[in-house]
């Protein structure tokens, strides 16, 4: 294959031996130059790109470099999004469903084959004990029903909707046969369960809470948590307790009622039937709520002197919308771009507010809020994995929103306007998958703005990187909040505190009315796990800064976080994942230098949003 070697081999000429490796690296170096310069390239020109893999597989055994780069390529392509395969529906569209035949699996599957009869026992075991998902919940939850004609968007779209239920773990919707001289077919839906009973306990020094979960109550789907919270110091308890009726009656149409106190003894009730516009392909939505609060709060006084202040009231919420497909088209595209309708109405009714001196604008005062939204809007989730999950289908949302808010806020005798707007962007390129969100609102009195808001945030995460068994994603999260003609009180300013700001991060008296926060997370995803948990080992950097009228972003200091942890999580329990980190800060302000904290890292610093439209509301700003 390569004569001029075999002469040199011949020849014995041992000396160009050496010279020869040195060719061969510099050769490997130019190849992986080649081929990082070459997919920069092709993913420019997708067509040209078919034809000139296809050549390349054809020729691939003609020489080495042809097999090199054909076996490099090929393994990139496969951490890219997986698109919704519908070739398996296009050649039985249209028939008629004749039968639904569901399969309800356990969570934990006994391996036949594995020598381990002591793992397999456990499993054998935890099986007895779940109680399965019954097989109506999960016929409820299917957009499609018997006699209906075969619609492949509205089948993959009931397959993203079971599987986003925190009880399954895994979905496969498929047809039974696809014989051509038949008009009807059978479909089966074949459902994975998750272990739905969930535990979660987490201390400090000064408190402990215990939390009790279980995700899928007798196998309908219904949601029902406990939890006690300890002051360790003077050895108080309080309790809290929740409960959810998903999908009441097939309408879905989620019925909540929960009530939580605090050791503070302060407290809240809620009850409350929603449903939201969860996915394009319903046309309306109802939302109400009813919720008691009785809170404490710190508030601060014109010589910035704290206080406990109290506060109670009741809070009522209804509202609803209805969307109006833009273009009668059959593809996907059109079949899920909506024109959005919505209108919000919210009152407050306090018994009692804090003191004037620690509240001279009234913020706790009754109030009555209308509220309405007209916007366009289009989404589509494309299925992935490793991104929030390890080795299991996601789906991750694509699209975009648009709207306009207006309204009015009728307090302290005034009636005030407010206008705003919205606008949503998400899809995957090239480089990953990119989302950015924008919003900008203020109020109008007498002609003029006031507590005008602006917020601009973007999600990025890379492709899959591979080194060996391990893969790593890129995650990147900048976000910016802009406050204009805001009300000179602690309660109309912005902090770093909290999942707003730096996890973990806790100063009372650091106030702006402009915000800067990014985050950077280097998430690793291991190749082994132990009885199902993984520990997913992360690398996080967050930083902020805080800027007023006085106080430009330039002369602001620039506060970080370092974080180091483990994410762990279940492939077959339904409960979130949950973490152990270190964080370190350099300085916290008022607080001290070089602190090190434990678990101030969330886990979910990164989710995505859902893109379901959203209810009419303020600007963000918080």
């Amino acid at each position: 294959m390569y004569p001029f070697l075999n002469s040199i081999y011949i020849l014995k000429a041992s000396k160009y031996l050496i010279i020869i490796k040195m060719c061969q690296i510099k050769i490997k170096l130019l190849i992986i130059f080649a081929i990082f310069c070459s997919n920069q390239l092709l993913l420019s020109q997708k067509m040209d790109t078919v034809k000139w893999f296809k050549k390349l597989e054809k020729n691939k055994k003609n020489n080495r470099f042809n097999q090199y780069l054909f076996e490099n390529i090929r393994k990139k392509n496969k951490t890219k999004p997986i698109i919704q395969n519908n070739f398996v529906w296009k050649k039985v569209n249209c028939k008629i469903i004749r039968h639904i035949i569901i399969q309800i699996n356990d969570p934990f599957a006994i391996d036949s084959i594995s020598k381990n009869n002591f793992k397999n026992r456990i499993k054998d075991l935890a099986n007895t004990y779940h109680i399965k998902t019954k097989e109506k919940i999960v016929n409820n939850l299917l957009l499609f029903h018997k006699n209906d004609e075969i619609d492949s968007l509205i089948i993959n779209e009931s397959e993203r909707i079971i599987r986003n239920q925190r009880f399954i773990h895994e979905i496969e919707i498929k047809p039974i046969g696809s014989d051509a001289s038949t008009d009807s077919i059978d479909i089966a839906v074949n459902v994975v369960d998750s272990w739905s009973l969930s535990p979660s306990f987490n201390t400090s020094i000064n408190t402990s809470n215990f939390q009790l979960s279980e995700n899928n109550l007798l196998g309908f789907g219904h949601e029902i948590y406990v939890n006690m919270h300890k002051n360790n110091t003077k050895n108080e308890n309080t309790f809290g307790f929740g409960y959810t009726a998903n999908n009441i009656c097939k309408t879905f149409l989620n019925f909540k009622v929960n009530y939580q106190k605090e050791i503070d003894f302060s407290y809240e009730k809620n009850i409350s039937l929603e449903k939201n516009f969860f996915t394009s392909y319903q046309n309306w939505s109802f939302f109400s709520l009813f919720s008691q609060q009785y809170k404490k709060i710190v508030l601060y006084n014109d010589l910035q002197i704290p206080d406990l202040q109290n506060y109670k009231l009741n809070l009522f919420e209804c509202g609803g919308g209805y969307a109006l497909r833009v273009s009668n088209g059959n593809s996907e595209s059109q079949r899920t771009t909506k024109i959005y309708n919505m209108c919000r109405f919210i009152t407050k009714d306090y018994y009692f507010t804090p003191n004037f001196e620690y509240d001279k604008y009234r913020i706790f005062s009754n109030e009555n809020t209308f509220l309405a939204s007209i916007g366009i809007a289009q989404s589509r989730f494309i299925k992935n994995k490793n991104v929030f999950n390890f080795n299991i289908y996601e789906n991750i949302p694509t699209g975009y929103i648009f709207n306009l808010t207006s309204g009015f806020i009728f307090k302290n005798n005034l009636s005030t306007l407010y206008l705003g707007s919205k606008w949503t962007h998400a899809a995957f390129y090239h480089f990953g998958y990119l989302s950015a969100n924008i919003e900008i609102g203020s109020f109008f009195e007498q002609n003029q703005t006031k507590q005008s808001a602006f917020n601009a945030s973007v999600t990025y995460f890379t492709n899959l990187f591979k080194f060996g068994n391990w893969q790593i994603r890129q995650f990147i999260k900048p976000e910016i909040t802009l406050g204009f003609h805001r009300l000179d009180t602690n309660l109309d300013k912005l902090t770093l505190n909290g999942n707003f700001g730096i996890s973990g991060f806790s100063n009372a008296n650091l106030l702006g009315t402009k915000k800067i926060v990014f985050n950077f997370q280097t998430q690793m995803y291991a190749p082994w796990k132990v009885w199902g948990f993984r520990l997913n080992p992360y690398f996080n950097y967050s930083g902020g800064m805080l800027s007023n009228s006085n106080n430009s972003f330039r002369h602001s200091p620039l506060l970080s976080e370092f974080g180091i942890g483990f994410i762990i999580s279940n492939d077959f329990l339904s409960f979130d994942t949950f973490q152990i980190s270190f964080s370190f800060f350099p300085k916290i302000p008022g607080i001290g230098y070089n602190i090190l904290k434990t678990n101030a890292i969330k886990s979910n610093d990164f989710q995505l949003s859902n893109y379901e439209y959203p209810k009419p509301s303020f600007a963000h700003y918080q």
